[in-house]
Order: structure tokens, then C-alpha cells, then sequence
């Protein structure tokens, strides 16, 4: 695995990277409330030896998705490499595809808002013509 900051580990990040922080750090809150389909990400992850059967357990046992995503952050994605992280959402837009759109068209839809406001452009006129 590639050491952090090896040009290496800067490439595969290079997506899931926003302003200098990785995806999964900018929206660790939506995930742990959002993200429902715990248990086939935790199979993808075993599936690709970043998980240990052990931690597959213990974080399985946990009561609600909610638990078991802030257990499964907090023990293997954020002390994991950048590379983890990329697996990690890469296996997110496979089982949560809608919710990983909908995160990312957040952060695009927020940049847009701030250059109107910016500008003192209304959202949405160069789009409708009405600049």
C-alpha cells in the first residue's frame, strides 16, 4: 500500500477529494445517518480483505445501521489509508447509489450557489437565459 502522500496515493484519491479533504471525512454525519444497506457494504468490504471476519462481527452486532456505520468508521475506514476510503466509496455508489449522487450534487450545488451569490447572479438564470 502506498504511504501517505506518495504521488501513488494522491492519484487514487484524486475523486473523492474536495477542497483538500476526502469525501468520507467531509460527509461522515450523512453517512452514519443516512447509509441503510450496512450489511452488504460489510461483505464488499471482507470480500476485498480490508475487513477482518472479527471486526465483521462486532460491527454487525450493533443494533441500528446508524451504530454500525459510526463503528465502522471509526474502527476501519478513518484509521484506514486514502485508498481504504476510495473502496469504501466505491462500494457506496454500488450499494447507496442514490444517496452517493445526491452527496456529491450537494457539494457541486453548493460551489455553484456561492459563485451566483458571488456574481449577483439569481441560481438558475444563466441556465433559463435570464442573466
Amino acid at each position: 500500500m502506498a504511504a501517505m502522500g506518495d504521488p501513488e496515493e494522491k492519484a487514487s484519491t484524486h475523486s473523492y477529494m474536495v477542497d483538500g479533504k476526502h469525501f468520507v471525512d467531509q460527509n461522515q454525519v450523512q453517512l452514519k445517518e443516512r447509509v441503510k444497506l450496512v450489511k452488504p457494504i460489510l461483505d464488499r468490504l471482507l470480500e476485498k480483505d480490508i475487513l477482518v471476519p472479527e471486526m465483521y462481527d462486532t460491527i454487525e452486532v450493533e443494533k441500528t445501521s446508524y451504530n454500525q456505520m459510526r463503528c465502522l468508521l471509526h474502527k476501519v475506514i478513518f484509521p484506514g489509508s486514502n485508498k481504504v476510503k476510495d473502496e469504501f466509496c466505491r462500494i457506496l455508489e454500488e450499494k447507496e447509489s442514490n444517496l452517493m449522487r445526491e452527496l456529491r450534487g450537494l457539494k457541486y450545488n453548493q460551489v455553484s450557489l456561492q459563485e451566483s451569490a458571488e456574481s449577483g447572479e439569481t441560481p438558475g438564470a444563466r441556465k433559463l437565459g435570464m442573466e
